[in-house]
């Protein structure tokens, strides 16, 4: 949103201030059009309600010849011939124990999936935060000061207190300071001059000097803004 008022020592600092805050525009769009982070959500351990279903669970888990097997050996701290006898059947004294060492090697492996596909989201929403900034970085470097004319529309006037002028094209000084002050400006033919700041900054000066005298432009020409400018939003 463009400012109230916007002041500065010549009008190509107003052009450039006003390209500066539409590029953080620009950049403030992209951010918010990044999708947001996702959370990590932590799985719940398995439930099995006898060894039978948790050595099931384990062997579709680990479908390898032996593999089943094995993780169990190593999760419940046995000899594989230990784990074997588990899996075909387990003895009621060591149920819990078998089935605690099925729970805890799949919530493991769980976690382990949920951890990777929440980094695999992650790192493809900073890529796509990261390409919408750059596509935001790239119509800024290509717009250069034509991102000023959207919101310079939006001005109507400016005080240019005392307006130091010069003979046409010549660049004479005419030894007088002209206090204009506040004057009304038709911002449009002026933002259509750009992206080209010197055009924008003739136009400018023409409709200040014309103004004050109607023609005046066609006689003298803005030396110098000593009390520089300020431009007032139509608001």
């Amino acid at each position: 949103m463009t400012p109230e008022e916007l002041h500065g020592p010549e009008f190509a600092d107003l052009i450039r201030q006003l390209a500066a805050l539409a590029a953080e525009e620009l950049r403030a769009e992209a951010r918010a059009a990044a999708p947001e982070p996702p959370e990590l959500v932590v799985p719940e351990p398995p439930v099995f309600a006898d060894p039978q279903e948790a050595a099931a669970a384990l062997r579709e888990a680990y479908p390898g010849r032996g593999a089943a097997t094995r993780r169990l050996a190593e999760a419940a701290h046995r000899s594989r011939r230990t784990a074997r006898q588990w899996l075909r059947a387990t003895p009621p004294g060591r149920a819990n124990q078998m089935i605690a060492a099925v729970t805890r090697l799949l919530h493991d492996i769980a976690i382990a999936e949920a951890e990777a596909e929440h980094a695999r989201a992650a790192r493809a929403a900073a890529d796509e935060a990261a390409q919408l900034l750059a596509d935001a970085e790239a119509r800024i470097d290509e717009a250069g000061p034509g991102l000023a004319a959207d919101g310079l529309r939006d001005y109507h006037s400016a005080d240019v207190g005392g307006v130091d002028v010069a003979y046409g094209q010549t660049g004479k000084k005419d030894g007088k300071t002209r206090h204009i002050n506040r004057v009304s400006i038709n911002f449009n033919p002026i933002a259509d001059e750009l992206p080209d700041v010197d055009e924008a900054v003739e136009a400018f000066e023409e409709q200040v000097l014309d103004d004050y005298d109607v023609g005046l432009s066609g006689i003298l020409s803005v030396h110098a803004w000593p009390d520089g400018i300020t431009i007032y939003h139509r608001r």
